[in-house]
């Protein structure tokens, strides 16, 4: 069936515990298990909430049986003939979108290099949709892109760097989108939120490290995760993975980034800790769920879905407990903390 695309999942030796069919747009042609535990990623390897069905591309969520992204795209005024909720411009054959944030492949939609392990996305003017041309962004020879007012073609950028042009769109090592306009304004889109770059330190240091640790999971029996026991050596040196440890693992994050925490392995311990922001959630905020006032888990927010759910990245979540991503509903918190010295970047509504 033309555009039907197929995954096995497999153990590390090889044979299939999971087949998976899906039609172009994402929707489940066909199912096969040969065992009772299934893998949360699946269409295009990205992980589906199993509470809404939708799936997390990084930059918005997809739903699949309706062919729809559930937010605009951040990039749609690069393509004002298309709406900015199609999935892949509706030709999911051709196109595909590994983030959400624009389509890459076939009619020049899109054209991606990769230098440096940055990829840099290039809005061509020759493609008839009204672009400039190219002016004034350089890719440096340490990978760093910047606005350089004395390059206007490859010939005036400076040896060893790379032209880019007027306008640009690249993701950075840590899976952030930034886009740069014809005016040399580099803003950073990160997971839903629009961050100006470089403005009153609105950067998420802590964030880099704890999405790094995503699927560290507690081992069964005696022994123990040595990444669990490295997040309570910031709190208490507890030596078991069995020790509650949400609360160390946001220690250990913010640690890393050389934020000071709260230094304990106690959930509640957040209660006072830095800026209060009350009941709005901004990017990277300390999430305290609990009811009643009492805290009882913490994690990292890092989405809120269309319903008003909250996405929560936060350490000793779901069975096994691991560090994952989870959904809650609002009720579940009891209020957001911020670092101090970092401005805060509150979710679109």
């Amino acid at each position: 069936m033309v555009g039907v695309k197929k995954y096995n999942i497999c153990y590390a030796g090889g044979k299939a515990i999971q087949h998976l069919q899906y039609l172009p747009f994402g929707e489940n042609l066909l199912e096969q298990r040969t065992a009772d535990w299934h893998s949360r990623y699946t269409f295009s390897g990205k992980e589906k909430d199993e509470e809404s069905g939708y799936s997390y591309f990084g930059a918005r969520y997809y739903n699949s049986d309706i062919y729809i992204w559930l937010s605009p795209d951040p990039m749609s005024d690069n393509y004002p003939s298309l709406t900015p909720y199609a999935y892949c411009a509706n030709n999911p054959i051709v196109l595909r979108d590994p983030t959400g944030m624009f389509t890459v492949g076939g009619f020049g939609i899109n054209l991606g290099i990769i230098i440096g392990g940055i990829n840099i996305s290039l809005d061509r003017g020759d493609y008839g949709s009204g672009y400039s041309s190219f002016s004034d962004w350089v890719l440096s020879a340490n990978g760093t892109v910047y606005w350089d007012n004395n390059a206007i073609s490859q010939a005036t950028a400076k040896k060893d760097e790379k032209y880019i042009g007027k306008t640009v769109g690249y993701f950075d090592r840590n899976g952030n989108l930034y886009k740069g306009n014809e005016k040399g304004e580099l803003t950073c889109y990160n997971n839903m939120v629009t961050v100006t770059a470089d403005k009153n330190n609105t950067s998420t240091p802590w964030m880099t490290y704890a999405k790094d640790q995503r699927e560290q999971t507690e081992i069964p029996g005696s022994q123990h995760n040595p990444a669990v026991i490295g997040y309570h050596a910031t709190t208490g040196g507890f030596k078991t993975d069995e020790t509650p440890w949400c609360s160390s693992f946001v220690n250990w994050s913010f640690t890393q980034a050389g934020i000071t925490g709260t230094n304990s392995a106690l959930a509640a311990s957040w209660k006072n800790w830095g800026q209060d922001l009350e009941n709005n959630p901004a990017y990277g905020s300390v999430g305290l769920v609990g009811s009643n006032g009492k805290i009882t888990h913490v994690g990292f927010t890092v989405a809120v879905l269309p319903n008003g759910s909250i996405r929560l990245l936060g350490g000793n979540q779901g069975t096994p407990s691991a560090v994952r991503i989870s959904t809650y509903t609002p009720d579940k918190f009891v209020g957001f903390r911020y670092p101090n010295g970092y401005t805060p970047v509150f979710f679109k509504k």
